[in-house]
């Protein structure tokens, strides 16, 4: 009999913890993104894109030509602006496993590069990294960092007068 209530106590145990997890996961996101639309203001941005990770976030100004990455490290936020008039190149990185194939069950990370005109560290947005909850399926997370790259590429070159 006891054993009986011991192993029903242990079913029933992760159902409620759930709930709980979900909870705490719903407000570190709402969290992070009222610390975004805080810094939007701050840096005087206007979004035309953004894209949503568990633990960071993205938006591009089209017209101010910026891109604001938000994220969380240790429990605390840090965030950069990208002055996409200073970027050299914007490519997708992928990486795999070493000594392995490179096919998708292989994939460690996948992540935009961004490199700079000047002497300024590479900036990585990541897509996908091996040891987080991915947003979504591999290969759509592929697709919209493809998106995002030729988006971004297009965006380096300056915009031209028309008379």
């Amino acid at each position: 009999m006891t054993y009986s209530i011991i192993i029903l106590f242990l079913l029933l145990l992760p159902l409620s913890v759930l709930p709980v997890v979900k909870r705490i996961r719903r407000r570190r996101h709402a969290n992070m993104l009222n610390k975004f639309n805080d810094l939007l203001i701050d840096h005087n941005l206007h979004l035309s894109g953004q894209e949503c990770f568990c633990n960071r976030i993205f938006g591009i100004d089209g017209v101010g030509r910026k891109l604001l990455l938000l994220w969380r490290k240790k429990k605390r936020f840090q965030h950069t602006v990208i002055h996409l008039d200073e970027v050299k190149h914007c490519s997708l990185k992928k990486c795999y496993y070493e000594k392995m194939p490179e096919t998708a069950g292989n994939l460690k990370s996948l992540q935009l590069v961004f490199t700079f005109k000047k002497n300024k560290s590479p900036v990585e947005i990541a897509f996908f990294k091996e040891r987080e909850p991915a947003a979504g399926s591999l290969s759509d997370l592929e697709s919209r960092a493809h998106q995002w790259e030729k988006v971004l590429t297009k965006m380096q070159t300056p915009f031209r007068q028309t008379a």
